[in-house]
């Protein structure tokens, strides 16, 4: 009896450790994601100030939104361990959607809430979070929330989720939903559907008009531009660089993707001199895109080998490591200024090594991986799988070997839980 009381006290040290966990890193997703883009749009603002005031209006009518938005994600995400109220959750998500210029189709909340009855607090869980993933990654224009007093429904016309259920930030709410006797069902809204959802009337992307083209960059003795391909799943990130490179009259940008798995393809198509490559892409990696780049042997319509650079928020010495083993030329972060990017892109197109110089010292003091290929692949399936015996059938092992490698990596990392393997594991890039 005592030992059936301490493991259950263990089990809930370990459950308020891994929520903690899993807010903090919501919060440096919520403030990385949006300082990158309020810290593009000012510099884009400042660049087209004395050339075209009312494009330079627009971007900070953006930033200030931008920063209403984060606020309000993160209000959202530090109240976390609160226990959420349906009704208050439906009139969030409401404003949150609506914030992001998604049109939005949810329940009367009071009557939202009358109908889930005992479910109202797993429904307001399930809201929260997949409003969330909606506004940070689905690039949708409509959303709709139906419910019932055994079920919720969330639908978008947004970019989909892949074949991966439980990841794109759902793991924890696949957990929740599991732990209560639910399941949560993930895929692609039909088609019929999409075709049936109202997608005007939403804010968008305001192009700046008097972008280089490439008569004009000829008018100022630029004969050949260096071409860019720019890979980045998150739209206004990618918008936005793409202009203020467009703003160089020896840089253009002729093709945007949003994953990873469209940059080869890409690549042949416009035979870029360089690739310009987040890390964090669905379909594939920015690493592994420049792995594959580096294998195909592709070159630029100027004949020398296409070199990839990887631009991410992350600063993280063992990403570099991957990165530059990968074959990439070089590894910048996204909170340099507009100057210091389109220069990295240049000497990427030289044939020179560009490396972010506080990453590069930190890499120095900081040691290869010490997991095995098994432990790094049991860690990397464990931050989807909500249990042992999940991760041991995704990965076709016994129970048994998974606890043996997931207890020799957190002896090798020093890590109290897989929860916090899995998080030293990833911020050291080692998965």
């Amino acid at each position: 009896m005592h030992k059936s009381r301490e493991h259950k006290a263990i089990e809930k040290e370990l459950g308020i450790l891994s929520e903690r966990e899993r807010i903090a890193r919501d919060v440096h997703d919520v403030l990385g994601h949006s300082l990158t883009i309020v810290n593009l749009k000012a510099e884009l603002a400042a660049k087209l100030v004395e050339t075209n005031a009312p494009a330079a209006q627009e971007q900070m009518r953006q930033v200030a939104q931008l920063s209403r938005q984060a606020l309000a994600e993160v209000h959202s995400t530090v109240t976390r361990l609160r226990v959420p109220d349906l009704e208050g959750e439906v009139l969030a998500s409401s404003r949150a959607l609506e914030t992001a210029g998604i049109q939005a189709n949810l329940p009367d909340a009071t009557t939202a809430a009358n109908i889930a009855g005992m479910n109202s607090s797993l429904f307001s869980w399930a809201l929260r979070e997949t409003v969330t993933n909606i506004v940070r990654h689905s690039h949708a224009t409509y959303a709709t929330v139906r419910l019932n007093s055994t079920g919720l429904e969330v639908i978008d016309n947004g970019i989909g989720i892949g074949d991966a259920p439980c990841k794109s930030g759902l793991t924890g709410l696949c957990t929740r939903i599991e732990d209560a006797g639910g399941t949560l069902t993930l895929g692609n809204a039909p088609e019929h559907w999409l075709q049936q959802a109202p997608v005007s009337g939403v804010g968008g992307w305001v192009p700046h008009p008097h972008q280089h083209g490439r008569e004009d960059r000829r008018d100022y003795g630029v004969a050949v531009p260096l071409r860019i391909l720019l890979a980045d799943d998150q739209q206004m990130i990618r918008e936005a660089l793409a202009m203020i490179l467009d703003l160089e009259i020896d840089l253009e940008v002729v093709k945007q993707v949003g994953r990873g798995d469209e940059v080869l393809p890409a690549v042949r198509e416009t035979r870029p001199d360089v690739a310009l490559l987040d890390i964090e892409m669905p379909g594939a990696t920015g690493i592994e895109a420049a792995a594959e780049l580096a294998r195909s042997g592709l070159t630029s319509q100027a004949g020398a080998p296409v070199r990839s650079l990887i631009l991410t928020t992350f600063r993280r010495p063992g990403y570099l490591r991957r990165a530059l083993e990968a074959g990439a030329s070089g590894f910048v972060v996204k909170d340099g200024t507009a100057s210091q990017l389109a220069q990295a892109v240049r000497r990427t197109a030289a044939g020179l090594r560009v490396v972010d110089s506080v990453l590069a010292e930190e890499a120095k003091w900081q040691g290869s991986s010490p997991l095995t290929g098994r432990e790094t692949e049991v860690l990397r399936a464990a931050e989807t799988a909500g249990s042992v015996k999940e991760i041991a059938g995704m990965l076709g092992l016994s129970s048994g070997t998974v606890r043996n490698h997931l207890s020799a990596a957190m002896a090798k990392i020093d890590a109290i839980n897989r929860h916090e393997a899995v998080r030293i594991a990833r911020d050291n890039g080692w998965l």
